[in-house]
């Protein structure tokens, strides 16, 4: 089976996680590339380096799995004010994504895991070592503060963990675990399960290498077991072991499994092990609320407790089995209600009574054995013991940002409290230091106390003390006794549905094909036309009233099919200015300035090929206004303006046009200097440059080979670049104008068509052919007696509004006739084409109409001739060519050189020309298709 086997049931894994990694890269490069990053999407940052980790490991991608886990491990100790997002840590962090977009690429396409560039991942560890700068002192209010201590103790930055792995263990293990996602499915797991097994032995995990020693006697819930304890092994020793990637590709199975117990949960509700198994295996899927309700049921069952109708649960574990075993979501939303409610309505919280009062702490589980003895022995070390109360389901940043705190500390033990309700969660933490001040940093990474509720004082028992700094959510004191570290806390607002995701990926292809469909029955109906006579040519039947009136409303409804299908191709040209940012924070560092980007109609609508064709030419023009339009920051300073500098780009649209303006505040463009770097490098002559107006000098930086710099540096001096620009410009269709003023700043202009499948166009026929030019390069249409058009060998002249316009048959200049060689009579249509450098005349034989029309791709043996740039299919069923205005140009000014015997124009009173078409004549005829 190859790679992209479609036939491969993994295949559309594969396809999902491509197009969400280009999402998460595309959305990392966007914050790091701004200048300067903003810290408060530091959060955002590490959650997109997490999100990309958890995807790759669930493809065994280890080589992407590594780059972003060293970036968030850099990134955990930004959010926690440990580290600064220097600009040496930014590049890191880019160096760092453009790894993953090479590894992205290669293992895309062979579906294998590929070797990391070591040196990436190593520069990015050695953002781990940086002392941390002196942080301002936290004030403590002083109600609470602490009596003065002799020698404060510094508070640690980590802890050690509660076990550690060493490299080459852990590696053995990623591989063993990572290859037992083969055998889920096979008859016999012994082989890779016994890999596991001794790669555990090696790393003194004696639970995992049981569990997979049992896996082939035990089926699913032997899966089950070895999955829970890898995530036990990798909490406990905070490293990457495989549990993520194993769980996804168990998600079918767990489905099953939970799907067959729902059978035993309703046979045998009254059974505590019954839901302890079902416990488990909801927190195998990670779903939490279901957690709360299996052990609620359980905890009941064996306190002897009264129950809640299960049957609901039940219900809700069967669907949660049905929706992930076929590939739906899970239901989240249902579980959390019946949670909510259940604790309604159960002793725990009495809905509704006033004279009920909060449960005391005696109600949650007791603490372990083992956990006293550890809070015994950190108070005899000196350490202060707090209880942290959190709320886990609530706001997952600010989940996140408290959590990843409390793993700085020494977190001893955490427990359920299922008594204050869904998602709390009381730690017990073990502080060097001031229990206050650890309560106010706490407090400053949750500043809305979404998931922050309090923290206690306590001592080796457990027991509940005074309230640590400043965190509670109500300034009412506790009266004694101590009450539920609840207490006082505003209820939650009821939580909104999760909107649903109104967002589809469609590949182009999928939607380039749809348009092939709609132009076939654009085609079709066109043909139906003229059998009804609805175009005017004699009916070939005689269509009842009924019929004509049904044709025209389908026809209306395809149109209105067609227009929104094209609105499918059209993307906000914003995607374009993102991807501008990267190379501007790379020049600007790369040549010691500042350079802050603003941006103005990012809205705009474009169609998303003239976007990947805009993305190189727009990425020079930006670099070259870094690097030789804005000053350096000394230069600016000394003329008085602010020591960065700005660029600004701007969109805006029009009919059928999308205009794009790049603009500078730097030095400007200085035209005699421009005039006279033109005529050292032999790209001008001297009079020619003396004759040039300021504007048209402007536009000497456009000719190849120029270049303003004597010396070759690693951004510029090679006379390469704004002449590849705008004949990349030219190509899609677009031009490029230049307005500069010295001391003042550059303006570049690039106007082009919205789409680059619907185009607007001037249809002729010549030679029995029609063809398509575009509208954009005819300057005008104009009939001409023949008289006036003097022969020069194979060449003609017309003198046309006081300037000689060279005259070419537009059939001789294609191949599709010999060039007349007789004396010319009558009128003749010209169509007069510019392609903003020079004009030319082509002679046609009949003008159609303007049309709007969709092109189609290409056949090969067609797209290899430069002089076509699309084709559409007309109503007729015939093909039109559409011509390339650049490459018709270049033929043209070979057969423009003029021939050693030609004589020179006879000059005589041009007759009057009828003007068929103006720039500002706007009439036309549009159409989709035909």
């Amino acid at each position: 089976m190859s790679p992209t086997d479609p036939d491969d049931p993994t295949e559309e894994f594969w396809a999902l996680f491509g197009a969400e990694l280009d999402e998460y890269l595309t959305a990392i490069e966007t914050i790091l590339a701004a200048s300067p990053v903003d810290p408060a999407r530091v959060d955002e940052l590490f959650r997109a380096f997490h999100s990309v980790k958890g995807g790759s490991a669930a493809l065994a991608l280890r080589c992407v799995e590594t780059v972003a886990h060293a970036a968030e491990d850099v990134l955990h100790l930004v959010r926690a004010g440990s580290r600064t997002l220097d600009t040496g840590l930014v590049s890191a962090l880019l160096e760092a994504l453009d790894e993953m977009r090479r590894l992205q690429g290669t293992a895309m396409a062979t579906r294998t895991d590929q070797p990391v560039n070591a040196a990436v991942v190593a520069k990015l560890k050695s953002h781990l070592t940086q002392t941390p700068a002196p942080a301002p002192a936290t004030p403590v209010p002083a109600a609470s503060a602490p009596s003065p201590q002799p020698a404060p103790v510094p508070m640690p930055t980590a802890a050690a963990p509660a076990l550690t792995i060493g490299d080459a263990d852990l590696e053995a293990l990623q591989d063993a675990t990572l290859g037992l996602i083969g055998a889920i499915d096979a008859e016999d797991p012994t082989d890779p399960a016994a890999l596991l097994a001794e790669a555990a032995d090696s790393a003194g995990l004696g639970g995992i290498a049981g569990a997979a020693r049992r896996l082939a006697g035990t089926g699913r819930w032997g899966w089950l077991d070895l999955v829970l304890r890898l995530r036990g092994a990798e909490t406990a020793s905070g490293r990457t072991i495989g549990a993520f990637a194993l769980t996804a590709a168990l998600e079918v199975p767990f489905g099953d499994l939970l799907l067959e117990h729902a059978g035993a949960l309703r046979t045998e509700p009254d059974e505590p092990a019954v839901w302890l198994h079902a416990s488990r295996l909801l927190a195998a899927m990670e779903i939490e609320a279901g957690v709360e309700l299996a052990d609620l049921v359980a905890t009941r069952l064996l306190r002897g407790e009264d129950l809640p109708d299960t049957e609901a649960l039940t219900d809700l574990c069967a669907l949660i089995g049905i929706s992930a075993s076929s590939g739906m979501d899970i239901p989240h939303e249902e579980i959390t209600a019946l949670r909510d409610a259940w604790f309604e309505v159960t002793g725990f919280a009495a809905a509704g009574d006033a004279s009920a009062s909060p449960p005391s702490a005696g109600q949650a589980h007791p603490w372990p054995a083992e956990t006293l003895i550890r809070m015994a022995e950190e108070a005899a070390s000196g350490c202060a013991l707090t209880l942290v109360l959190l709320d886990l389901e609530s706001d997952p940043a600010a989940v996140d940002a408290v959590t990843d705190r409390l793993r700085a500390e020494r977190c001893l033990y955490n427990r359920s409290r299922l008594d204050l309700g869904g998602g709390m969660f009381e730690y017990v933490v073990a502080v060097l230091g001031s229990p206050d001040a650890f309560a106010v940093a706490l407090a400053e990474t949750d500043p809305s106390h979404a998931c922050l509720r309090s923290v206690l004082v306590t001592n080796s028992n457990a027991a509940p003390g005074r309230e640590a700094g400043v965190v509670s959510t109500t300034s009412a004191p506790s009266p004694p006794p101590v009450p539920s570290p609840l207490a006082g806390v505003p209820a939650a607002a009821p939580v909104a549905p999760r909107p649903v995701d109104a967002m589809v990926r469609v590949p182009s292809a999928a939607i380039d094909g749809f348009m092939d469909l709609i132009g076939e029955l654009r085609l079709g109906l066109t043909a139906l036309s003229r059998v009804l006579g609805e175009d005017g040519s004699p009916q070939a039947v005689q269509p009842t009233r009924a019929t004509r009136e049904e044709f025209r409303r389908l026809d209306r409804a395809v149109r209105q099919l067609y227009d929104g299908a094209i609105a499918l191709r059209v993307v906000p040209i914003g995607t374009l200015f993102t991807r501008l940012l990267r190379p501007i924070r790379d020049t600007a560092v790369l040549v010691g300035k500042e350079v802050a980007l603003t941006t103005a109609g990012e809205d705009v609508q474009v169609d998303k090929a003239m976007i990947e064709m805009l993305v190189d030419p727009l990425t020079h023009i930006v670099r070259n206004s870094v690097d030789h339009g804005i000053e350096s920051p000394e230069r600016r300073l000394a003329s008085g303006k602010p020591a960065a500098g700005s660029i600004r780009i701007r969109a805006r649209q029009t009919a059928s046009l999308a205009i794009i303006d790049v603009e500078d505040d730097g030095a400007g463009i200085d035209g005699a200097r421009v005039r006279d770097k033109a005529v050292g490098k032999g790209l001008i002559g001297t009079a020619e440059a003396a004759g040039l107006s300021d504007a048209d000098a402007l536009n000497l930086i456009l000719l190849p080979g120029f270049s303003t710099r004597d010396e070759v540096t690693a951004t510029s001096g090679r006379g390469v670049g704004m002449d590849i620009v705008v004949t990349a410009i030219k190509k899609l269709g677009g031009r490029l104008t230049i307005d500069s003023r010295i001391g003042a700043g550059t303006r570049m202009t690039i106007e082009f068509p919205v789409s680059a499948a619907m185009q607007r166009v001037l249809t002729v026929e010549t030679a029995g052919q029609t063809i398509a030019i575009h509208e954009r390069s005819v300057r005008e249409v104009v009939e001409v007696p023949s008289r006036d058009l003097q022969r020069v060998g194979r060449r003609l002249t017309l003198s046309l509004r006081g300037r000689f316009l060279p005259v070419l048959d537009l059939g001789a200049l294609l191949g599709l006739r010999e060039t007349p060689s007789g004396p010319l009579s009558g009128n003749r249509t010209v169509v007069v084409a510019d392609d903003g450098d020079s004009r030319i005349g082509l002679i046609i034989d009949r003008m159609a109409v303007r049309r709007e029309v969709f092109f189609k791709r290409l056949h090969p043996l067609i797209e290899v001739n430069p002089l076509i740039a699309g084709a559409a299919v007309v109503g007729s069923g015939g093909v039109m060519f559409a011509l390339d205005t650049t490459a018709l140009f270049a033929r043209a000014a070979h057969w423009l050189e003029p021939e050693p015997a030609e004589a020179a124009p006879v000059t005589h009173t041009p007759t009057t020309h009828t003007l068929i078409i103006h720039p500002a004549d706007r009439r036309e005829e549009p159409c989709s298709i035909d």
